[in-house]
């Protein structure tokens, strides 16, 4: 694997996001010139905060009826003219203190007045620059002290009779959080010259194809939609399977559309699912009543933190009493796949346990929270091997977050595939245990989308692959092999046997790696992450501190991990231990919790809430930015 990130993440890192669009999207449209968090008591409900402060603000969507409308000769004769409605809905806009408005039926004439009342206050995007009959129908307004113009396109949306209508985009940054957004207002057509329904239609197939090329550009960029799309529920049932758009508005698409509470306008906001939605309104006072003959759309984003991902997908593999003799016994002949990881990827072979366990659920526990073991130093309790009714807040004591609550609640796929000796994982982050979603759409309770249980290693590795191979693989995948503990506790852990069962393991990460490297979706896109919860010693089981215990690979690989790099000296932060039990005072070794830390950076996430062992994410496998 090259030591870069991904070509589409590498242009966002190092491009402007104009140019970014450029290269993702041009074909869409035509391009225009121009210059987080603290656990809550077990008593309460789950909840886990946002690791960094969300950026906010209001946004509308205003069919402001065109000029023509209410000139002799319109269909709204008996109304004002269109400088006093203008002004009226102005000072609804003001009122309801919008940053960012979508206005459809914007004619030229409305657009020059534009400039005159509110020109000093708001941009406008195309208003009359491209030409007076592109602005007949959709610009975006947005407020000159709250944010800063990025980029501005446009694309053709079809209109009465099939006509295509250039209609915008636009990327702005808030002068405040520096959060950029993606902006698009269309309004596609009525059926005032018969039937539109193909051409609204083809509109919102094209509306769903931008979104998605705009969200693959840059994921770490929302967007949001506005407009006058003359449907109701048709417009919702349609978009919403087909993209990630979800309505300001409520309602949901889960298989079964559920469109939101009726009377809904033909007027919408629309959001990608990291924006989340509040205090929406369809205001129809006299002011707006007086200005036109669509409601006033009103919505509050917030927008969820993300960072600027290595890959698409993480599969975490943890081989149960992995022991690094046998890595060295085995050789690159007798272990190619894991020799192959540390060859072309980041690694260590002398890696930690936790200092106070080296059984398998303790440390697993600390590879999906990041936090050691006792509770009374934040530490996830998890101190036992079992299958009881337990969960992991049950032994804190308090709400623990783990990378599957991080990668759910950012509406992305999760997978744990294992024998049925980590129920516990699935237990305490299910429908009844998992915490409440604070980021974009809420995506519900159960942090673990996807878990198979009693499966032995040959099972477990088919059914992993099973599901990188669908249609939408798993965002995470956790894998979990224990034949390798099984027959070192009953042969021991330097026997022919234990290195056969080992030589197994390495082939089923073959496995893993050719299918990643055979998929479209996967190559280049995935990092794969190999570990142990334990290492083993038959006659040194129960030593806590016994380096044949305590020592544990930490092997790291995939688009932007550094090339052959030792991890001690990626992380100068940490320091090798050699061969000694180390405790949680000064400098670290790697420890299995580094896991997490791994997960949530290569996907752009936050930081794991409340991970104690590496508070502030320093520790890495990515090669340095050049």
């Amino acid at each position: 694997m090259p030591a870069v990130r991904l070509p589409a993440r590498q242009a966002v890192a190092l491009v402007a996001a104009a140019a970014v669009v450029a290269a993702g999207v041009a074909w869409l449209g035509q391009a225009v010139d121009d210059a987080d968090s603290t656990d809550v008591p077990a008593a309460q409900p789950p909840a886990i905060a946002p690791a960094a402060s969300q950026a906010s603000f209001r946004v509308g969507s205003f069919n402001v009826l065109g000029a023509s409308h209410t000139e002799p000769g319109g269909k709204r004769p008996n109304m004002d003219g269109y400088q006093k409605r203008l002004r009226l809905a102005m000072r609804a806009v003001r009122e309801e203190n919008l940053s960012v408005v979508g206005l459809q039926e914007f004619q030229a004439k409305q657009a020059d007045y534009f400039d005159e009342i509110a020109g000093a206050e708001f941009r406008v995007f195309p208003g009359t620059s491209i030409n007076r009959r592109a602005s007949v129908h959709n610009s975006i307004i947005w407020r000159r002290d709250t944010w800063k113009l990025l980029d501005k396109r446009t694309i053709r949306i079809p209109y009465f009779k099939g006509d295509e209508l250039l209609m915008p985009y636009v990327l702005l940054e808030s002068k405040v959080t520096g959060q950029k957004s993606w902006f698009f207002n269309t309004h596609n057509p009525a059926n005032t010259h018969g039937d539109a329904w193909k051409w609204r239609k083809e509109g919102f197939r094209r509306e769903a194809e931008l979104v998605a090329q705009l969200r693959a550009a840059d994921p770490t960029i929302p967007v949001v939609v506005t407009g006058d799309k003359n449907e109701r529920e048709k417009y919702f049932c349609y978009i919403t399977p087909r993209s990630e758009l979800h309505s300001a508005s409520g309602g949901l698409h889960d298989g079964v559309c559920q469109p939101p509470a009726r009377p809904q306008p033909v007027d919408w906001v629309m959001g990608s699912s990291d924006v989340r939605w509040g205090g929406y309104v369809a205001r129809r006072d006299w002011i707006v009543k007086k200005a036109t003959d669509h409601p006033l759309v009103v919505a509050e984003a917030s927008i969820a933190p993300r960072e600027t991902p290595y890959a698409d997908r993480v599969v975490v593999v943890d081989i149960e009493g992995l022991t690094v003799g046998s890595i060295r016994r085995l050789g690159a002949d007798g272990a190619p796949a894991l020799h192959r990881l540390m060859a072309e990827g980041a690694s260590t072979l002398n890696a930690r346990t936790l200092a106070e366990r080296t059984s398998r659920d303790a440390n697993v526990a600390a590879m999906l929270t990041g936090r050691r073991v006792t509770p009374a130093k934040a530490g996830h309790g998890v101190d036992w091997d079992d299958t009881w009714d337990r969960t992991v807040h049950a032994a804190a004591g308090r709400y623990v977050s783990s990378v599957f609550d991080l990668v759910h609640n950012y509406a992305y796929k999760t997978a744990l595939v294992t024998r049925d000796n980590l129920r516990i994982m699935d237990r305490s982050w299910d429908a009844t245990n998992g915490g409440r979603d604070p980021y974009g759409v809420d995506n519900g309770r159960d942090k673990i989308v996807d878990y198979a249980g009693d499966r032995n290693d040959a099972r477990a590795m088919a059914d992993l692959l099973g599901r990188l191979s669908s249609g939408k693989p798993p965002t995470l995948s956790f894998l979990h092999l224990s034949a390798t503990h099984r027959v070192g506790v009953r042969e021991g852990f330097t026997s022919p046997d234990y290195d056969a069962a080992v030589a197994q393991a390495d082939a089923r990460v073959a496995q893993l790696l050719a299918t990643i490297e055979g998929s479209t979706k996967l190559a280049g896109r995935t990092i794969v992450v190999v570990t142990s919860d334990h290492a083993g010693s038959k006659t040194l089981a129960t030593n806590t501190k016994a380096l044949p215990n305590i020592r544990v690979p930490f092997l790291a690989w995939g688009p932007g991990v550094a090339v052959g790099a030792d991890l001690y000296d990626l992380n100068p932060q940490l320091k090798d231990p050699a061969g000694e039990w180390k405790g949680y005072g000064g400098r670290q070794p790697v420890r299995t919790a580094h896991v997490a830390a791994v997960v949530t950076k290569a996907l752009g996430l936050p930081p794991v809430p409340g991970g104690t062992l590496d508070p502030g994410r320093a520790f890495t496998v990515f090669a340095p930015s050049q």
